[in-house]
């Protein structure tokens, strides 16, 4: 029987309870394997890696040719070592995927907490003290929302109902905005910005190696009690301004489900400030986003199968691989 095209999925599933098998119906020509790519063997015969960190040494050590994110973020990858061995390297869209739903409300649910100081008023009932701790409404607060993407675009939409001065931040702010925001600035202006905000909500892109939006000079400008929330990338706060402005008061409360080095340290301070609510990156892990990304991830292999660029490619090698040759009796791993 002719070989099929293999692709191996890094992580052991998804998320407990959603094993990648369920795709199966969705690539009935590919074989799925599953497991550690840097395992002895992993990569072996494979011809795609599903993955959201691939270093140059991974990619110099195989003859994969697409690296495929499950996600939309590809700065963990290195893009340019791929497109110099000849791999794609694409990403999935937000909004089609359901991922910027996800992840647009987990940013509501960041900012309110902080406001309501849900960590504090949990270990009020744990201590037996009630009708505290006072929190803040979003009514009649500044919100500034950092990128108007996807993300971005849909935590407007949600804000609108609480009566929130919305002002948006984009790198292009004469694109205009999503209705409902009472103004767009570009990033220049975030330090003046969070001289008025009650919060700001980090909805941006970020490139490896650029310097962070929310830096020493914005946070020191910040109004007292600034809500912080990070839905995007780690990279775009100074974390170590960002824990100093949380010391001092400056920065009222965070909510952060990303981190400059994920996953953080042992101990990592702003992972366990108390003012902090942190969480293990899973803004955008949700089942919508499994169930509907499925199809898409499916229609990638296949282009790339067929020889076509990939929909979502983020780059273009000049001499792309192909697909590997192997013994058409190897045994098979479905997971």
């Amino acid at each position: 029987m002719p070989e099929r095209p293999r692709v191996r999925f890094a992580r052991p599933h998804y998320a407990p309870g959603l094993r990648w098998s369920a795709y199966q119906p969705l690539l009935p020509d590919w074989e799925i394997v599953v497991g550690d790519p840097t395992a002895p063997g992993a990569l072996d015969g494979v011809d795609v890696l599903v993955a959201t960190a691939v270093d140059a040494e991974l990619i110099d050590s195989a003859a994969f040719g697409l690296i495929q994110q499950l996600g939309t973020g590809t700065d963990r990858i290195d893009v340019e070592a791929a497109t110099d061995a000849g791999v794609w390297v694409s990403s999935l869209p937000s909004g089609p995927t359901g991922n910027a739903d996800g992840v647009a409300d987990t940013a509501v649910l960041l900012t309110l907490a902080a406001l309501r100081r849900l960590d504090e008023s949990r270990q009020a009932l744990a201590d037996g003290r009630w009708g505290e701790p006072a929190g803040r409404t979003l009514t009649g607060r500044t919100v500034v929302v950092v990128g108007l993407g996807d993300v971005g675009t849909r935590v407007v939409v949600r804000l609108r109902g609480f009566g929130a001065r919305l002002l948006g931040v984009r790198a292009r702010p004469e694109r205009g905005g999503p209705s409902g925001l009472d103004g767009i600035a570009g990033p220049a202006a975030l330090a003046t910005l969070a001289a008025e905000a009650d919060a700001v909500i980090l909805c941006a892109r970020f490139a490896p190696g650029a310097p962070p939006l929310l830096d020493a000079d914005v946070l020191r400008a910040a109004r007292s009690g600034l809500v912080v929330v990070n839905v995007a990338r780690g990279g775009l706060i100074d974390e170590a301004g960002l824990l100093a402005a949380l010391d001092d008061g400056r920065v009222g409360a965070a909510g952060l489900d990303v981190f400059a080095t994920e996953p953080p340290a042992a101990g990592d301070p702003l992972v366990h400030h108390p003012r902090v609510l942190a969480l293990p990156h899973v803004a955008g892990v949700t089942e919508d986003m499994f169930r509907r990304a499925g199809p898409h991830l499916a229609a990638e292999l296949e282009r790339w199968r067929s020889g076509r660029p990939p929909l979502h490619a983020v780059n273009r090698p000049p001499s792309p691989r192909g697909l590997c040759l192997r013994s058409v009796d190897e045994s098979r791993h479905v997971a």
